[in-house]
């Protein structure tokens, strides 16, 4: 499915939705939200959805080692998916994010996924919790912003369910 996202024969894929509606009933009245996703599911399918939806949609992520992502992404157009670099020290992605929120468009982030250290990380920003049996750490920062923004979060994973078909799936974690 990859492949044919990445090569544009999206006609074929068939795509529900679990908790979108809310999504898409925020976006018509203009009002901004955070998703907070995880690296599970399909990143690849973002484009996608926003074009068939009409969605402007913002990706936060570190995008200095990921050049296929990004070419990928710059590809949907400006209108559709526009990238936020998050560089690891610095707080201007904080500001971009915010300015984006306040005009109702959405802001993805995957957050699961911490800065190495040296690079940003800090032990101080992660929590350790019991994830499926095992002890991990999860970055804090997103659900800190989640916070400071004061606007609607969902969690949101877009999950392949089957030959040729994806299910979205929205859940709130703050109104």
């Amino acid at each position: 499915d990859r492949t044919r996202v990445w090569g544009g024969a999206l006609e074929s894929l068939t795509l529900e939705h679990d908790g979108s509606g809310e999504i898409f009933e925020l976006a018509e009245r203009g009002q901004g939200v955070l998703l907070l996703g995880a690296h599970i599911g399909s990143l690849d399918l973002l484009g996608f959805i926003a074009r068939r939806y009409d969605l402007r949609v913002n990706v936060v992520a570190w995008f200095d080692n990921a050049e296929r992502i990004n070419a990928f992404l710059e590809a949907q157009g400006p209108e559709q998916v526009r990238m936020i670099h998050r560089a690891p020290s610095s707080v201007q992605a904080a500001f971009e994010i915010r300015a984006r929120i306040a005009r109702g468009e959405i802001v993805v982030i995957l957050a699961d996924r911490f800065a190495p250290a040296g690079q940003g990380g800090a032990a101080a920003r992660t929590a350790w919790e019991s994830f499926l049996g095992r002890r991990a750490r999860f970055p804090l920062g997103p659900f800190l912003l989640a916070g400071a923004l004061g606007c609607p979060v969902y969690l949101a994973l877009c999950l392949r369910t089957g030959p040729d078909r994806y299910t979205t799936q929205m859940r709130p974690l703050a109104p």
